[in-house]
């Protein structure tokens, strides 16, 4: 393991214990953590039981589950190209991943430990997150300045909100498509 990784980790494991220090824990008749109050797109999440974390590793494009228990790797999964967020669905144990050099979703079996697709989706999307009421997933396309909201089971897109109609006319983003130009003082 290298040595980046091993802090990555590490700092995973220091930041949930932080968390689990700092945060008002719910506790309902079958003490569970109720993670409802706490739903959000972030580097590192927590199943609802409070007992695994996940964590993103972008240099090595996988997902990390830690068991907290233990403060031990339960398993490193690989997902797509610069996984950035990662988010829970409790409902129906599954994580997804916004990777964005890849310009998809990963989406992991909790239970069994494995990746099971990946969603295709717009240019270089950063932030996920699920919707267990609807039954939906929104990704936001950082490249493109729009939310995608995709049907949690088929994956299938229910609609594209675009976040901006006017970009700033001196943004340093690139376009998310390929620019021709003929002219030959230009290579682009």
């Amino acid at each position: 393991m290298n040595k980046e990784r091993t802090c990555l980790i590490v700092l995973g494991v220091l930041v949930a214990f932080l968390f689990s220090v700092s945060l008002p824990i719910k506790t309902t008749s079958s003490s569970r953590f109720d993670s409802s109050q706490y739903r959000s797109s972030k580097a590192i999440a927590l199943t609802s039981d409070g007992l695994t974390l996940l964590v993103v590793n972008p240099d090595s494009n996988s997902l990390t589950l830690i068991d907290l228990t233990t403060h031990s790797i339960i398993t490193e999964i690989s997902v797509g190209m610069d996984p950035r967020t990662v988010t829970v669905d409790d409902e129906e144990n599954l994580a997804y991943t916004a990777n964005r050099d890849s310009d998809s979703v990963s989406v992991i079996d909790l239970e069994s430990q494995q990746w099971v697709t990946d969603i295709q989706v717009g240019y270089r999307p950063y932030g996920v997150i699920v919707n267990p009421s609807s039954d939906q997933l929104y990704v936001s396309e950082q490249g493109m300045d729009r939310l995608r909201v995709l049907d949690s089971s088929s994956y299938e897109t229910i609609a594209i909100i675009e976040l901006t109609r006017h970009r700033r006319k001196n943004a340093k983003r690139p376009p998310p498509y390929p620019i021709e130009c003929s002219h030959p003082c230009f290579t682009v």
